[in-house]
């Protein structure tokens, strides 16, 4: 979008050279194609720079949500991602008109040394 924008932008001003040239004259054209030229370069370079922060900070929400969700022990859900897991499994028997749901949690003491 930014480099048809661009493209569209020095055609106005070479087309506009060329019908007044007493308008605009050609160090000011020249000068006006650095600027153009600069600000569309600045701009694709931040727009990928915004990409990887963005793909960096989805990665990172990823993984705080393991970490809040799963014991690092044992690698199984413990108490919120088995509260998340029975929702969404309550979710889904809504949805499929189901008339039973069984969960069974088992509460194993001293796993852990």
């Amino acid at each position: 979008m930014a480099s048809l924008i661009l493209a569209a932008t020095l055609s106005f001003l070479i087309a506009l050279h060329i019908v007044s040239p007493q308008l605009i004259n050609e160090a000011e054209l020249a000068s006006l194609f650095v600027c153009l030229i600069t600000v569309s370069l600045l701009s694709h370079h931040y727009s990928l720079q915004i990409n990887q922060y963005e793909k960096s900070i989805q990665q990172q929400s990823e993984a705080l949500t393991e970490l809040a969700s799963q014991d690092p022990m044992t690698g199984i859900l413990n108490r919120r991602g088995l509260m998340d897991a029975a929702m969404q499994y309550c979710n889904l028997a809504k949805r499929n008109e189901l008339t039973s749901l069984t969960l069974a949690v088992f509460d194993i003491d001293f796993l852990k040394p």
